[in-house]
């Protein structure tokens, strides 16, 4: 019997060389949200002036732990408008800010779990005009074809009105010196201790 024991690490190890799943990783989401290098990085404006599907993700401005303003310049027919301006992720997590029922709609899908929504009550008015959504960050400190909340749309929803243009100015909060060192001394200790 201690052989097989004796063995099994060895085996274990070809195995996960054999399926490519080294470097074992228990350090659960951290990887997903770690920053990586990314070619939006200290850009604060983005302006996309026709519909894009499929920007990737490394290309999308990032929305976390940061104030933002979101900005639609559009038009709506007389018949109503609905579909979505703009969105990132999916069922499993993301957000939209889109239209349903001529009501401008922000939806943040958390990992699933729970969905935060503001909805305008009041339909829009046919015509050019601009809706737009703003979050205040508080705090400092560090896909699939699925829409953020199916009960509201299925995706591709593509907007049946006119989108002029679409604005996402971001406000990052800036850390102070004793800020940065408390935050290095952090990860600093977290390293040792795994």
């Amino acid at each position: 019997m201690s052989t097989k024991v004796n063995r099994a690490p060895r085996a274990f190890i070809a195995e996960a060389k054999k399926y490519q799943v080294f470097p074992l990783d228990a350090s659960g989401a951290a990887p997903i949200v770690a920053a990586r290098p990314n070619i939006t990085a200290g850009r604060n404006e983005f302006i996309y002036s026709h519909p894009i599907v499929g920007l990737p993700q490394g290309d999308s401005p990032l929305l976390l732990n940061t104030s933002y303003t979101v900005t639609a310049e559009i038009e709506v027919p007389s018949t109503g408008a609905e579909g979505m301006l703009l969105t990132s992720g999916g069922r499993f997590g993301g957000y939209g800010f889109y239209l349903k029922n001529n009501k401008p709609v922000w939806l943040w899908n958390m990992v699933d779990l729970e969905r935060l929504k503001w909805e305008e009550s009041a339909p829009l008015k046919p015509g050019k005009q601009r809706t737009e959504f703003n979050f205040a960050y508080a705090a400092k400190g560090a896909g699939t074809l699925t829409g953020v909340n199916d009960e509201d749309y299925q995706p591709p929803f593509r907007f049946t009105g006119k989108l002029n243009q679409l604005t996402i100015r971001l406000d990052r909060p800036t850390l102070s010196a004793s800020e940065i060192r408390r935050l290095e001394a952090a990860m600093r200790t977290k390293a040792i201790g795994e």
